[in-house]
């Protein structure tokens, strides 16, 4: 088990022992709230959700936030990261955390694959998904160089210094941005995401396991078709100036969900640190109970 366990970290989070092993997550928000799961993209810790977590639990939400495995605080077993398993995993944590009935969705960047497979998967649990700067059947990731380096112990040794690099220069990119008078924790976030990145044994196994494994193309198109069937509400929260989301990899939401709202703000990728007000208004404003 791979796992990073700082002494300097703290937080009001807690862990659970998953099938997936130890996860850390954190639950905020009156008991009898309305419940919402946010659900964090490809490299970022479940810190990246901390303004909208606030703000829904102040609201009378019941908000439940964690890291997938190996990211952040949680634990990798080496297991194939599959979208199955991480919507399994989402399971498990509603559970943890004592939500047993239905439960709006919230996820950032390419999380919208696994909260759309936990929609197929279990769509009695779900009442609304909602996705923040959506990646969708992002090309650049779904690659086949992809799918034969993460599903390779020596290749992923291989690349795990250049994969650290190439990620933790994203999220510099992405601290870089923010902007004069944005709220002062935001840069705190970052931090500590680039922390993760550069120190947590577990951060690329996984990150790179989850990537091998979302799938190809055609058969996550065909994962599309059916949240569709599933008719449950869902709604895509972008930003004009995102860089990171390309529209190939959109088209199959828009193509194949044309009744779901596009609701556009300003900001990039992370519109919710550069703009956490605007977006979590436009969050509260499409949740559904």
């Amino acid at each position: 088990m791979l796992r990073w366990t700082p002494s300097d970290v703290a937080g009001d989070w807690r862990f659970a022992e998953l099938s997936t092993g130890p996860n850390r997550l954190e639950v905020a928000g009156p008991a009898d709230g309305a419940p919402v799961l946010l659900v964090h993209g490809l490299t970022y810790p479940l810190e990246v959700w901390t303004f909208l977590h606030r703000h829904l639990a102040a609201s009378g939400r019941r908000v439940v936030r964690y890291d997938l495995p190996g990211r952040g605080l949680s634990g990798f077993d080496g297991r194939a990261l599959t979208l199955e398993v991480l919507a399994q995993q989402a399971l498990e944590v509603l559970d943890a955390a004592g939500i047993q009935g239905r439960c709006a969705l919230v996820s950032m960047s390419n999380a919208d694959l696994v909260l759309a497979r936990l929609a197929v998967q279990a769509p009695e649990r779900v009442s609304s998904l909602v996705c923040v700067a959506p990646s969708g059947l992002d090309p650049r990731t779904l690659t086949w160089a992809a799918r034969l380096t993460g599903r390779s112990t020596v290749l992923r040794r291989l690349v795990d210094a250049g994969f650290r690099r190439r990620a933790g220069l994203r999220i510099e990119g992405h601290r870089a941005a923010l902007r004069p008078d944005a709220e002062p924790h935001a840069r705190s976030v970052y931090d500590f995401a680039l922390r993760t990145v550069h120190e947590s044994p577990a951060f690329a196994p996984a990150a790179l396991s989850q990537l091998a494994h979302a799938g190809t193309p055609a058969n996550l198109l065909d994962r599309v078709r059916a949240l569709a069937r599933t008719r449950v509400p869902v709604t895509f929260i972008d930003f004009r100036a995102d860089a990171d989301a390309q529209a190939a990899g959109v088209h199959a939401f828009r193509e194949h969900l044309p009744q779901a709202p596009w609701v556009t703000l300003d900001g990039d990728h992370m519109g919710l640190l550069q703009h956490p007000r605007p977006l979590n208004a436009a969050v509260e404003r499409v949740l559904q109970p």
